[in-house]
């Protein structure tokens, strides 16, 4: 059984993943204080590690920044990170996203735009 944790940020985060697995997900951690932000985990019964970690924090009324997201590797073709954002979607009017070249792509096609770059954003069509 899968489900989905949404705590606040702790540096207790670093131990409950490895460094080679969310390797963006750790040097980020380990670079910057995200204390006020929340880390939404998937996990599974099946698995001791997470599926995948999402870093981020409520900017507005319904607006969501998002500072780290990371999929496990055995499972980033399994269209869990599309399904997570779809999720952050349906809450949100606007979320804005920082992502890699090699990213940019998927946001794209989940509706991000490029505003600067590597800076991604999504806004609900009204």
């Amino acid at each position: 059984m899968r489900m989905v944790l949404d705590n606040d940020y702790s540096p207790f985060l670093l131990k409950q993943i490895k460094k080679e697995d969310f390797a963006l997900t750790y040097d980020m951690c380990s670079k910057n204080d995200y204390t006020g932000c929340r880390v939404r985990m998937l996990v599974s019964q099946e698995v001791w590690h997470p599926l995948a970690v999402i870093i981020y924090k409520e900017t507005g009324d319904k607006e969501i920044a998002i500072y780290s997201f990371e999929v496990h590797p055995e499972y980033r073709i399994t269209n869990i990170g599309r399904r997570m954002l779809t999720k952050f979607k349906e809450n949100a009017n606007m979320i804005t996203l920082c992502s890699l070249v090699d990213a940019k792509i998927f946001y794209e096609k989940l509706g991000f735009q490029e505003q600067e770059e590597s800076r991604m954003i999504w806004r609900r069509k009204l």
